[in-house]
């Protein structure tokens, strides 16, 4: 019985990795409602899986398809949730990018001291990670996005856990 259940959970999360893995194949062709298809398979399959990365990763995914489609509120919810998710689950690379999306959410709802702080927040996480080339990507946007007027944390979203002592 309990490998019956433990192969559920496998499939169960091979699943979710395949349906984000189409959302994204779906979104880098520009293909937002494709995406959005795959991004409702990913979420029914994502409450049925244990594994907190992948959970978060469906998240920022969706949060990400929902900015696009112009779906602010529900885009920053889905936002938030990957961050958390992915810090709970030690997911570096899944928060710096949530982190990254929030920033471009923020961008274009013109709360732009909340965007350069996600972005900066993004570009930090990414040079912990080692990846120099997101990093530099995320400071160059900050920048195009404005000067930091504050050292709160985003409006409504989660502070970076350096900020949450």
């Amino acid at each position: 019985r309990a490998m019956t259940i433990a192969k559920r959970q496998a499939d169960t999360g091979a699943g979710l990795a395949l349906a984000i893995e189409r959302a994204r194949v779906a979104l880098a062709h520009g293909d937002v409602v494709r995406a959005d298809a795959h991004l409702g398979t990913a979420s029914a399959l994502a409450g049925r899986v244990v594994s907190g990365t992948l959970r978060a990763d469906s998240a920022c995914l969706e949060g990400e398809v929902l900015r696009i489609a112009g779906r602010s509120e529900a885009a920053e919810r889905s936002l938030i949730k990957a961050i958390e998710l992915a810090e709970e689950a030690g997911a570096a690379a899944t928060a710096a990018r949530a982190w990254r999306e929030l920033g471009e959410l923020h961008a274009g709802g013109a709360r732009t001291a909340d965007a350069v702080r996600a972005l900066e927040t993004a570009r930090l996480r990414f040079v912990a990670l080692g990846a120099r080339a997101r990093a530099a990507e995320a400071g160059r946007r900050a920048d195009e996005v404005g000067v930091l007027t504050s050292s709160s944390p985003p409006s409504g979203a989660v502070a970076p856990p350096e900020a949450r002592s």
